[in-house]
Parts: structure tokens; C-alpha cells; sequence
């Protein structure tokens, strides 16, 4: 400044100098920059903070509408009120409960309250155990996004917007009287702040509404409104781990003891197939039955018709000992005359 109020030649600046010259020469060039810079800004801002608006307004829609998950809270309250006894039963249920059911163990410390749920659950109403997982599957993202954060971002973009807003009418109100030629400050800010406008009326909107519902679900839960949002999706989110977690432990027991089942079954089946074939036993040997081992009938001895052994005179004399023939219709031992 103190060069060009002594009119000095300004050819024999610098680059840098020159360009200092130019910029001081621009009427409310703070206001102006200002006002650029958050244009340039709003849409990465505004980019990173709807989705996760979004991620809210889902989760707590998704959670007041889940008839899967208050099913199952009927079925825990039910089984709690059970437990304690009729006098201290309980008219409520805290979301933070719901990732505690694992600790309540068995006395031998092999099974949980959980694990007990599932399986009743699974047996009653399997259609909840298969819904569950699928209606609150949006629960996991929602409790990563931190509500004040968003709440911190949404209330920047105002003050910001308002801020640009006062600047954009000085800087019209000002050229109108001094117009800069080729000028289009006045032409193309306004009616894209306008465009901003609407974009942050939406999200302060948006952020109106899920703390007017969250506080409507987290009453249903717990009767108060002193929990975060992020903080009650965690509770729901860590529950949806221990529920996979605890059919997954289900299903292998489940897979162990049917193939337990079937190889018994198997073993079964052969045992029965070789008595049903009859086998007599001898002192000395065991030879398979025919049909003259089977067909003793009333009045006639068990042993009567049965071929001699072999290596055995055909006309000796039986052993005293007796001979015990097994079949479907003699199993006892019997002495042959």
C-alpha cells in the first residue's frame, strides 16, 4: 500500500507483489473468500454427514417395526418372571439385558440362558430365530455412527450457511453501487446458496425427527432418555453376536448327535439282520441255521431235524450238553431227547 500511495512504478515489483496488488484492489475479499471456500467444502461435508443420518433413520425404524425382536423379549420377560418367582416380577426389559443373557451359565458352566432361548425358541416359534437376524441387520452400522458427531456437523453446516448467507448480501449490496467488470460473485453465489439451503433444512430436519423417535423407542425399552443412540445399537448389535454365535454352537451339536443317530442306527440294523438269519451255537463251533433250525413248532422238539455237524458220525449220539439255537422264534436253550 505504502508503494502505490507513493505512486511509485509498479513494473518494477515482484510476481508476488503484483498479485497482492490485484487482490487488495477487490472490494470484501475476506467475504468473499469465505464464502467459496464453504462452497467448495459443503458437498464433501454434506457427503459424509447424510449417510449416516440415513443409518440412524433406518436402525430406529427398523427396531420400533421388528415384531421378531418383541417376541423374543416376551418369550426372555416370560422365562425371567419365571425364574424370580411372581413377586419380583418385572413389567419391562432394558435393551442392555439382552447381551447379558449369555452370562447367566448352567450349573455345570457347558450352556447358557442363550443357548437354552435359542433352543426353545427354535422349537415354539422358529420363525423368529430365522427373522431376527434379518430385520435388525442394519443395527451394526447404526451403532458406529456417533449421534453428537452428527449432531456437531449438521450444526456447522448451519452457522456456516448462515454466515455465507450475510456475506453473499454484503458483497451484493456493496458492488451494486461499485461494480467490478466480469464480476459474477453476485450472479452465482446466491442461488447456489440457495440450493445449500435446502440441503441443510433437510438434514436438521431429518436430525429432528430420529431424536424425537429414538426417544420414543429407547422409552419403550428402558422408560428414560439418557442413552446414545450409538450406545443403544452397540447393546443390540453385541446381542445379534451372541445369538449367531450361540445357533452356531447349536447346529454343530445338532450335526453331532445326528450322525451319532445314524451310525447307531446302522449298528442296529446289522445286529437285527444277523439275528433275524438265526445262528446256533455249539459247544466246540457256531454254524449259521437253516431251515430246519427255524421251523420247531409245538409239540416237537427244537433240536428235532437239525443236521449233524460236520465231521460228526451220522448215527452217534448227541451230546449231553445242551445245544442252543437262536432264531426270531426260539431264543432259549433246550435239551435234546
Amino acid at each position: 500500500k505504502g508503494y502505490l500511495e507513493e505512486k511509485k512504478d509498479e513494473s518494477l515489483l515482484g510476481e508476488p507483489e503484483k498479485l497482492f496488488i490485484v487482490l487488495d484492489s477487490i472490494p470484501y475479499l475476506r467475504e468473499r473468500l469465505e464464502s467459496i471456500v464453504f462452497k467448495v467444502s459443503f458437498k464433501e461435508k454434506v457427503s459424509d454427514t447424510r449417510p449416516k443420518v440415513q443409518k440412524l433413520i433406518v436402525a430406529i425404524k427398523a427396531v420400533s417395526q421388528s415384531k421378531s425382536l418383541i417376541k423374543f423379549i416376551e418369550i426372555v420377560l416370560a422365562i425371567g418372571n419365571f425364574m424370580n418367582g411372581e413377586k419380583n416380577s418385572a413389567q419391562g426389559f432394558k435393551i442392555e439385558s439382552l447381551p447379558k443373557l449369555i452370562d447367566t451359565k448352567t450349573v455345570d458352566n457347558k450352556s447358557t440362558l442363550l443357548h437354552y432361548l435359542v433352543t426353545f425358541i427354535h422349537t415354539r416359534y422358529p420363525e423368529v430365530i430365522t427373522s431376527l437376524p434379518k430385520e435388525l441387520a442394519c443395527v451394526e452400522e447404526a451403532s458406529k455412527v456417533s449421534f453428537s458427531n452428527v449432531v456437531s456437523e449438521i450444526t456447522d453446516l448451519k452457522s456456516g450457511l448462515t454466515k455465507v448467507q450475510k456475506n453473499v448480501e454484503i458483497v451484493i449490496a456493496k458492488s451494486a453501487a461499485n461494480p467490478i467488470p466480469g464480476d459474477q460473485f453476485s450472479t452465482v453465489l446466491p442461488a447456489t446458496i440457495e440450493s445449500f439451503d435446502k440441503e441443510v433444512s433437510f438434514l436438521n430436519l431429518s436430525l429432528d425427527q430420529i431424536t424425537k423417535d429414538f426417544a420414543k423407542l429407547e422409552e419403550s425399552f428402558r422408560g428414560t432418555c439418557s442413552m446414545q443412540p450409538e450406545e443403544f445399537f452397540l447393546h443390540l448389535s453385541r446381542f445379534l453376536e451372541h445369538l449367531k454365535s450361540a445357533q452356531s454352537v447349536l447346529e454343530l451339536e445338532r450335526v453331532k448327535k445326528e450322525r451319532a443317530d445314524q451310525k447307531a442306527a446302522k449298528l442296529q440294523n446289522a445286529l437285527l439282520s444277523e439275528i433275524h438269519k438265526g445262528v446256533k451255537l455249539k459247544s466246540g463251533g457256531v454254524s449259521a441255521g437253516g431251515p430246519d433250525s427255524a421251523g420247531a413248532g409245538p409239540g416237537k422238539p427244537s433240536g428235532a431235524g437239525a443236521k449233524p455237524l460236520k465231521n460228526s458220525p451220522k448215527n452217534s449220539n448227541l451230546p449231553d450238553r445242551p445245544v442252543v439255537v437262536l432264531s426270531p422264534r426260539n431264543l432259549k436253550p433246550t435239551q435234546p431227547r
